[in-house]
């Protein structure tokens, strides 16, 4: 391994860490937004499974094709967005169907909250250039407490 300024090989980690988050963040944005674009543009198109089955597979025909244009980068970017856009759109009619109680803006805010605070964290992340594989174990413990109350809460609900 070469050192020449004195850097090691684990310096250069956290730039493809960011670039992968940052790619994981814009399709989480671009997945609400398709979510959006059905829930406001296409509700009524949703309820026929022609639609719905069409987009699928589109989705399955990125998904299968994804190793002949990922590598050429404005036609990857382009059908990495569509594909993103495309499963928010797929995922409408499921989430109308969990929505059914809350609402489905409750669902899409709860996914553009989750967007929101995924590239904050990714842009600070980004913009220090820490390290912070430290709070992984304090991460964990905080998910696993999450599911935990999660799980109690289906099983006991509170409130009004």
């Amino acid at each position: 391994m070469h050192q020449a300024s004195g850097q090691t090989a684990e310096f250069h980690r956290p730039s493809f860490l960011s670039l992968t988050f940052g790619f994981f963040g814009l399709a989480l944005l671009v997945t609400a937004a398709g979510v959006w674009f059905g829930i406001s543009f296409l509700a009524e198109l949703m309820t026929t499974t022609s639609f719905l089955l069409i987009a699928i597979v589109g989705e399955l025909v990125l998904v299968f094709t994804a190793r002949l244009w990922s590598q050429k980068l404005p036609l990857g970017y382009g059908l990495f967005s569509l594909f993103a856009f495309l499963s928010g759109v797929t995922l409408v009619q499921i989430l109308s169907v969990a929505g059914l109680t809350g609402g489905t803006p409750i669902i899409a805010k709860a996914l553009l909250s989750t967007v929101c605070v995924f590239a904050a964290a990714s842009l600070y992340a980004i913009t220090t250039k820490r390290n912070f594989l430290g709070i992984g174990g304090f991460l964990m413990m905080a998910l696993l407490g999450l599911i935990i109350l999660s799980l109690l809460g289906g099983f006991f609900p509170g409130g009004g």
